[in-house]
């Protein structure tokens, strides 16, 4: 059963969409909510709620979730990641994308960012990997995160040509979750597929945010969002 996602109006004429994924066992909400006070006043915020399915790391318990995760401390990506699972999210990411294209009319895809957090980061990604050829989104945030079924350099994404939405990917440290080594490992694979990539590792943070990141992803709508000088009229 699906859930309708949390939308945040533009608090002005709408010009530009963030579509954001929440992290295992989260909800739409929270991100909706950290997302208002960075946003300019021209962007729409759009946070979907993942399914609830049982998650094989937790026992089983029934949780939102984009995919399965089975063994966190496996070094198989097979083993750890349901590969089916992130696929089919991406693709109701894909959905969204395009509802928003409509919305923003000739502005389209250009006006668009998407992002996540953990589990909702690698979603992000993997819609980038997989839609490389439906032309250049506004950017995608990409935080705590990393590239579903790559645990190590051979893994690595090999794309016939390279990504040109600009990526913002931030990592903790001291993260238990996801460990920083991976995280450095998806900034090695991204600086190889994306020009325009940049890459912010926060001492003493664990699978969390911080002020300071949520500082540096509102200056990176700031730089890829601008105030538009013709608006574009929402439907």
């Amino acid at each position: 059963m699906s859930v309708l996602p949390v939308v945040l109006k533009a608090r002005t004429l709408h010009t530009a969409t963030m579509i954001f994924l929440h992290g295992l066992g989260d909800t739409g909400h929270g991100w909706a909510g950290i997302l208002n006070t960075i946003r300019p006043d021209y962007m729409k915020i759009v946070c979907p709620t993942a399914p609830s399915i049982p998650v094989s790391l937790n026992n089983g318990m029934v949780m939102p979730a984009w995919y399965d995760i089975k063994d966190i401390s496996s070094d198989n990506s097979a083993i750890r990641e349901d590969i089916q699972g992130v696929e089919a999210s991406t693709k109701v990411l894909q959905t969204l994308i395009d509802m928003e294209a409509l919305a923003l009319k000739d502005a389209g895809r250009s006006r668009i960012m998407i992002g996540g957090f953990s589990q909702g980061g690698a979603i992000a990604l993997n819609t980038l990997l997989r839609a490389n050829d439906k032309g250049k989104l506004a950017g995608c945030a990409a935080l705590s995160t990393y590239i579903p079924g790559m645990m190590q350099r051979s893994d690595m994404p090999d794309l016939k040509g390279k990504i040109e939405t600009p990526i913002f990917h931030c990592h903790g440290e001291d993260d238990q979750m996801i460990s920083f080594e991976r995280g450095k490992l998806t900034s090695e694979a991204l600086s190889n597929l994306a020009p325009n990539n940049e890459f912010h590792s926060f001492p003493y943070m664990g699978h969390e945010a911080n002020q300071e990141e949520m500082d540096l992803l509102q200056q990176f709508f700031i730089k890829h969002l601008p105030p538009l000088l013709t608006p574009v009229d929402e439907l």
